[in-house]
């Protein structure tokens, strides 16, 4: 984990640009896009399976243009929300950060989050994530694979690879920053959830049986 870049040394390196220019022009960050929805359909559908008919609660975390909440809650699942940067065209989000939510969740679903944000802060959101868990709750957290990362752009146009070469700054043509991103194994993944959260946590690899599919690159 130490081998990846942290916020502070990204400024470091970048200054704000880093942060600031991932912002287009009507507000929403580069990284929410709309082509995340099939992850949705796939943890929604095995809710509703795993539930086995129970009511349950749902956390979508860190829901970027909230199109996932839309679908799981227009498929009559009970859904909460949290996005601490919400665009101004998106239906607003439940919670406007993780301090705000004060109950525990049957079920949370991270998607596309953890390889968009720098070491220190995807620490920190991973244990925000397990806190609000219920005893015997389940997270689905699916990141971006190490080695789509690695195939991404054209180094010095379109990227700019860090020191490892599944972490990278997507450039826009004009140079500016359009994205961090950082792509993990299954078994990174898998090794650096166990680490942190520590006993009391088990981490699966994902599979269709126990977490509705395997996604890109993802944990339960």
């Amino acid at each position: 984990s130490a081998l990846y870049r942290t916020s502070e040394d990204l400024t470091e390196e970048y200054g704000d640009r880093w942060l600031t220019e991932q912002t287009n022009d009507d507000g929403r960050h580069t990284t929410q896009v709309k082509n995340t929805i099939n992850s949705y359909k796939k943890f929604g559908e095995w809710v509703k399976k795993d539930s086995r008919g129970r009511e349950v609660s749902v956390l979508d975390a860190s829901s970027g243009l909230g199109l996932g909440t839309q679908w799981m809650r227009e498929n009559g699942m009970s859904v909460d929300d949290v996005e601490p940067y919400p665009s101004a065209d998106r239906m607003k989000p439940t919670f406007g950060s993780y301090a705000e939510i004060s109950k525990k969740y049957d079920y949370i679903i991270s998607n596309a989050v953890l390889n968009v944000i720098p070491d220190d802060w995807r620490t920190g959101l991973l244990h925000d994530m397990a806190d609000k868990l219920k005893p015997g709750g389940k997270l689905v957290i699916n990141v971006r694979g190490a080695e789509s990362i690695r195939r991404q752009g054209k180094e010095g146009v379109t990227r700019i690879t860090l020191d490892d070469p599944s972490e990278i700054l997507v450039l826009r043509p004009d140079g500016s920053i359009k994205a961090y991103q950082k792509g993990f194994t299954k078994d990174e993944l898998q090794d650096w959830c166990e680490e942190e959260l520590g006993e009391g946590y088990t981490v699966l690899k994902a599979s269709r049986d126990n977490a509705g599919g395997t996604y890109d690159t993802a944990v339960v």
